[in-house]
């Protein structure tokens, strides 16, 4: 056979297992439905041996008039019900348990005149059993605090991370923080001052590991530097380690804005990962990455530094005048962290923009100005940093998404995190034949893509950021299918 027929068939069978690759996997759908609103929010809490639970309201917190409903593994519904026992109580969090639920509330006491946190256990049907548990209060800050309980728990649900703050003298805030394991017993506690001026703080992010011990990634306003100065907001990584003891690591620089940090536990390597964008100029452009490092055992640091980007990367994202002239990019921001097993880990972001525009519109004849907001999303990009601290590769995925008053509800992308691979998701287009795009990132860094959702007579559009995955192989994602709600379930 000619070497040219030879190199021909060898391009087909390439081709051939990438599409093969990037088909393997499972779908199915649930029934549809009708719209409750323009929009349902979801958040997918978890699976047991009896089905897939979700909460669905029409109000973007989920805090009240919530809906829980269960599916079967084939995605039929066994129930929708209201969440039981919620008139005066707001919703803080929900768990799906091995026999049930666990739910988390906060109530007003009008007796004791505090904010109470309590949870309470459902069974696999979704109703109470052995009444509820109240765990700890606070003290409310004016006579409309609603209180503001956070509650999160590591993958395992092994132990769980609370915090709430409380006012405290001179305009500032106490951060409360507790650690409780599987059974609820407290492990342990601390109660901080934040040294942020009159309470501008925002908590980005909280984690706990499998051996109780809480990281919180806080930004806050720095009163005693000078305004527009990169220290002005400052990002803090707090940690309250099993044994009650306090660390607090700040991670700029003098010289360093900080933006988009995000965390993540690699469990496997004893480690807790914090990276997002730095900048020199200020808190909307990016110059490149933050690495830093902290042993989860002992609480040592192993490094702190500043990554910038490769001349390439800014090259193909800005093009090569920016990136000659040392350009930093404008509106990037970070939205996942990966930790890998040989210690190094992936960062996932994208461009993103919240723009306002002023339009008129008459009523009876008269005219009236009003406003709206659009959400851009663009480019994806992936940027790999080994464990030594060297930025091995960076990707790109083209990408364009624009919205109008809907928090980007269609837009952005989700990830399902595998072994070997990586997958990607996002809507190709949220006008005209729908459809939605799947790339595959592999461990040498090579990305596959290809179309899922495509070429079909039905309209589909996933809600990326409600997406969940369940386990190693298996993704549930909320969608519009032909303008109605369905769930899908992607086992890869």
């Amino acid at each position: 056979m000619p070497m040219k027929h030879i190199s021909r068939y060898l391009i087909l069978l390439s081709l051939l297992f990438m599409e093969l690759n990037l088909q393997a996997q499972q779908v199915e759908w649930s029934n549809l439905e009708r719209f409750r609103n323009k929009t349902a929010y979801n958040r997918v809490i978890g699976a047991n041996q009896y089905g897939y639970y979700v909460l669905r309201s029409r109000n973007y917190d989920l805090k009240t008039k919530t809906i829980i409903e269960r599916y079967r593994a084939s995605l039929g519904l066994d129930f929708s019900k209201k969440v039981p026992n919620m008139r005066g109580h707001q919703l803080i969090n929900a768990f799906a348990e091995s026999s049930g639920i666990m739910l988390w509330k906060s109530r007003y006491n009008n007796d004791r005149q505090r904010i109470e946190l309590v949870v309470e256990n459902l069974n696999a049907e979704a109703e109470p059993v052995d009444g509820h548990r109240i765990l700890c209060d606070a003290m409310p800050k004016n006579f409309s605090d609603d209180g503001d309980f956070v509650v999160h728990s590591n993958q395992r649900q092994s132990h769980f991370v609370v915090l709430n703050t409380e006012q405290a003298p001179k305009g500032q805030s106490y951060l409360n923080v507790r650690v409780f394991d599987r059974e609820l017993n407290p492990v342990c506690s601390t109660r901080q001052v934040m040294e942020f001026e009159n309470r501008q703080f925002d908590l980005e992010q909280v984690v706990v590991d499998s051996a109780g011990n809480a990281f919180i990634l806080i930004s806050g306003v720095n009163g005693e530097m000078r305004k527009g100065s990169p220290e002005r907001i400052g990002v803090h990584l707090f940690a309250l380690a099993n044994d009650a003891s306090w660390f607090d690591f700040y991670l700029n620089f003098d010289d360093t804005y900080i933006h988009s940090p995000v965390m993540s536990l690699d469990e496997i390597n004893g480690k807790l990962i914090v990276s997002g964008l730095y900048s020199l100029n200020g808190l909307n452009t990016a110059k490149g990455v933050l690495d830093f490092g902290l042993q989860t055992q002992g609480f040592k640091l192993l490094y702190h530094n500043f990554i910038p980007w490769t001349y390439d990367f800014v090259s193909d994202v800005a093009g090569e005048k920016a990136a000659q002239e040392e350009e930093e990019l404008v509106d990037f921001v970070v939205r996942d962290i990966v930790a890998r097993s040989d210690g190094g880990y992936i960062l996932f972001g994208e461009e993103f923009s919240i723009s306002q525009q002023s339009y008129t519109y008459y009523v009876n004849g008269i005219a009236q100005v009003s406003s709206r907001s659009v959400y851009n999303y663009g480019k994806i990009f992936l940027v790999s940093i080994g464990p030594n601290g060297a930025l091995e590769w960076t990707r790109i995925i083209s990408k364009g998404q624009s919205s109008v008053n809907d928090y980007g509800y269609y837009s952005s992308f989700t990830l399902c995190k595998r072994k070997d691979r990586i997958h990607i998701l996002f809507n190709d287009k949220l006008k005209g034949n729908g459809g939605v795009l799947h790339f595959v990132l592999h461990n040498d860094g090579s990305l596959d893509e290809g179309t899922l959702f495509g070429n079909q007579s039905a309209f589909i559009s996933i809600v990326p950021s409600e997406a969940a995955q369940l386990d190693a192989r298996t993704l549930l994602i909320p969608t519009s299918k032909d303008r109605k709600f369905a769930f899908v379930k992607l086992v890869f």
